[in-house]
């Protein structure tokens, strides 16, 4: 039984210059205030407008400025919502996915502001001016966001300058029970997927070093439809043919027709066998 893995690779920049450790004055950080005080406090409160008004425009805050000198830990995770059109001969394959990165950006923090909210949920244009990993996917093809009727993006901004962003541009997230999952079963017509693995590797690029976030899916064949739709079909056409032998020898009209017949269902079957490609094996690397 033929067993196809697909490798799914996204890199991050890990540091613009060589692979560094990070501390944890940079960790990503788990645990959010819950209130911001009684009914006094929200009297004085900061608007959601405000505190970006200030951030973005007051501090001097840059999109090209790296969070911290040292390297920024970039928390993944990847939801899978179906697989579709696997082509284990082009090795190509289709996918509609979610995907979350969340990172520390101290510049962001906006806790002495007095928020009116615990976190900012805000719009897609917002992310244009903040700083984003350089992520994306090694091995695609084709790469699209969901533009319907505008771009599907999730942007919330924690009190201690914490981003989370829900974007398909790209560690696996450490708190997560299962950092790659699937959110819904996928039913597929000739392929069941039978494991997920992820995994991390340290890259030697020529700008630096670079974390890729490997992604395996492992397919396995289902020989049962393989086996209605194109052996036992076979099967039966061979065994009308052999129907002719207890005819009589008189019988000629009667055994022409079978054998034409029988000739004619066999070419048709060896078609669909060649648009099924059952006897093609590939496996990705």
């Amino acid at each position: 039984m033929m067993i196809l893995t697909f490798v799914f690779v996204i890199f991050l920049f890990h540091s613009s210059q060589a692979h560094i450790e990070i501390s944890d004055d940079y960790a990503i950080v788990h645990t959010y205030p819950g209130t911001y005080g009684g009914s006094a406090s929200k009297k004085n409160c900061t608007s959601d407008n405000a505190i970006i008004e200030k951030l973005l425009n007051g501090t001097g805050y840059s999109k090209f400025k790296i969070p911290s000198d040292s390297g920024t830990d970039v928390s993944v995770e990847f939801w899978m919502e179906a697989v579709n059109n696997i082509d284990e001969i082009s090795n190509d394959f289709e996918m509609d996915m979610y995907i979350n990165e969340m990172w520390l950006d101290p510049a962001l923090n906006f806790e002495h502001l007095s928020p009116c909210k615990e976190n900012l949920s805000l719009s897609y244009q917002v992310l244009d001016r903040l700083w984003t990993p350089n992520s994306n996917f090694v091995n695609s093809k084709v790469a699209m966001i969901l533009e319907s009727p505008f771009p599907n993006v999730f942007l919330m901004l924690y009190p201690n300058g914490t981003v989370w962003v829900n974007y398909v541009r790209m560690r696996w997230n450490p708190d997560a029970k299962e950092a790659a999952s699937v959110s819904k079963q996928i039913l597929l017509p000739d392929f069941n997927l039978i494991g997920i693995k992820y995994f991390v590797k340290v890259m030697p690029y020529p700008a630096g070093m670079w974390d890729e976030l490997h992604l395996e899916l492992q397919f396995e064949r289902r020989t049962v439809w393989y086996f209605m739709q194109a052996y036992l079909p076979t099967y039966f056409t061979i065994c009308v043919s052999w129907v002719s032998f207890a005819l009589g020898p008189r019988a000629i009209p009667a055994r022409t027709m079978l054998l034409v017949n029988t000739l004619l269902a066999i070419i048709f079957q060896f078609g669909n066998i060649m648009r099924l490609d059952s006897c093609t094996q590939t496996y990705v690397v």
